[in-house]
């Protein structure tokens, strides 16, 4: 059975929504941070930049010969920029995680829903949009290539969702208020 694209969206939506929820809005704010400047940074080029860095710069500076190294290949580059956003990825990860406690409220946990929904659009959002679908279409993953045009369908369920999250996470914090003392 192969996922279509919507069921792939939303199978994104859901992991990365239970990552939030697992991890609190806290923690998730600050790797959300992070993966939104890992794609902002691959937007602007930074996969070939680091590309050119390792593989060509670096071995020019620390080599014997004076002639530059050829310019990285296209496959090059994409696996370096997806090495790279994994590695900002994961730094921000560890940052939110040392940066502040685990969660201890309802609140907190629920309210990580919503940065996770949005961690999960752009993380879909990527993938529709650079070469790494083409990468990910060539290792047999049972599912329909991303499409660009299920994120723009989705977004009035997708702004359910999160009024619905709100509403849960204010009606868990009133709760916890107003129950009396023992």
């Amino acid at each position: 059975m192969q996922l279509t694209a919507q069921e792939y969206f939303f199978f994104i939506i859901f992991i990365t929504g239970l990552l939030g929820f697992l991890r609190g809005w806290r923690r998730e704010i600050v790797s959300l941070a992070f993966l939104l400047a890992a794609i902002l940074f691959l937007a602007v080029g930074g996969g070939t930049w680091v590309a050119d860095l390792v593989f060509v710069r670096i071995p020019f500076a620390f080599g014997n010969s004076t002639q530059v190294p050829p310019a990285p290949s296209a496959s090059t580059i994409t696996l370096t920029s997806i090495v790279t956003f994994l590695i900002i990825v994961a730094l921000g990860y560890l940052i939110g995680n040392r940066a502040f406690p685990k969660p201890s409220l309802p609140f907190d946990r629920i309210m990580g829903i919503i940065p996770g929904i949005i961690a999960g659009v752009a993380i879909y959002t990527l993938i529709a949009n650079t070469p790494i679908a083409a990468v990910l279409s060539s290792i047999d993953i049972r599912a329909s290539s991303p499409d660009q045009g299920v994120v723009g369908s989705s977004l009035l369920l997708l702004f359910l969702i999160v009024i619905a999250v709100v509403i849960i996470g204010l009606i868990s914090a009133s709760a916890k208020k107003s129950a009396p003392k023992k």
